[in-house]
């Protein structure tokens, strides 16, 4: 940190008392992020508490958390990309020309971890406290980028935030599948009619994770007819997602008994013909 109170949050060797502070906070949100287990809800608000106070109590202290998280990028340190993640946060809350010019360069960073989303993530969060147009064009380029859904959904949420409705079929199936069940039905049927149009890869994303929701819900029901039903009723959606793209791969086969040489177009055909999609998507009593 460098000003009166502390020159450097991490160097100093006689530190003060809000030096010392800060230390402290940073150290413990490490040890929290790094933690490697499944954290209870307090844990996360004491997470969320440690950045509120870092960055309103030490907004000087931004050089050297950028210093940190170059240093956990240059090693590659995927163990620690929980403690990146936060740490541009802290960043972003902070804000400022030098907190965006930064995180629209992690923002723009590639890894051969595929953990490094967690720091991906971190930048967006960071870019939304901040809240720049300038960071279009590199939210738009990044989202080309094989992403954890959840990621693109706080992508899309900032993009429109600054005024760009950048929405593809992927964002929309991306949006439904991190909701909860009876909300993702309610929410993807509204483009029940439009899906039936989208390029083959878009149907069978749509299909298939439709048909995981309304499988869910009916399996959640206290009908027990309805929990009957759950794995029949989604057949029509699945082998509409097979007729769109039949690669013997695609998880739309799984409930299906079928020899995997047997995975074909023709295959997918007849099972869309044997299942056709009904007319409405169906909801438990």
């Amino acid at each position: 940190m460098r000003n009166a109170k502390c020159d450097n949050v991490e160097k100093t060797t006689t530190p003060n008392k809000e030096c010392n502070e800060a230390i402290n906070l940073l150290n413990e949100l490490r040890e929290i992020s790094n933690g490697g287990t499944i954290l209870s809800q307090e844990v996360h608000k004491r997470m969320d508490k440690i950045v509120d106070l870092i960055s309103e109590k030490y907004p000087e202290s931004i050089e050297n958390i950028i210093t940190e998280v170059d240093a956990i990028n240059r090693r590659e340190d995927y163990r620690q990309y929980g403690y990146s993640f936060q740490l541009c946060k802290i960043i972003g809350k902070i804000g400022g020309e030098r907190a965006l010019m930064y995180l629209i360069k992690i923002l723009n960073t590639e890894s051969q971890y595929v953990e490094y989303d967690e720091v991906i993530f971190g930048s967006v969060i960071g870019l939304k406290y901040i809240n720049d147009a300038r960071s279009i064009e590199h939210l738009k380029k990044v989202k080309t980028r094989k992403l954890q859904p959840h990621i693109i959904n706080h992508i899309n949420e900032l993009l429109s935030k600054l005024g760009i409705e950048d929405y593809q079929p992927k964002d929309i199936i991306n949006k439904g599948s991190v909701m909860m069940p009876k909300e993702a039905v309610e929410f993807l049927s509204h483009y029940y009619e439009q899906a039936k149009n989208w390029d083959k890869d878009a149907k069978r994303y749509y299909y298939v994770t439709l048909a995981a929701k309304i499988e869910c819900t009916f399996e959640q029901s206290k009908n027990e007819e309805d929990k009957s039903m759950a794995r029949k009723i989604v057949l029509p959606f699945l082998a509409a997602a097979i007729a769109a793209d039949p690669d013997p791969n695609n998880m739309g086969w799984n409930k299906f008994d079928v020899d995997y040489d047997k995975k074909t177009l023709e295959t997918a055909l007849k099972l869309s013909e044997t299942y056709p999609l009904p007319t409405k998507i169906p909801y438990p009593h």
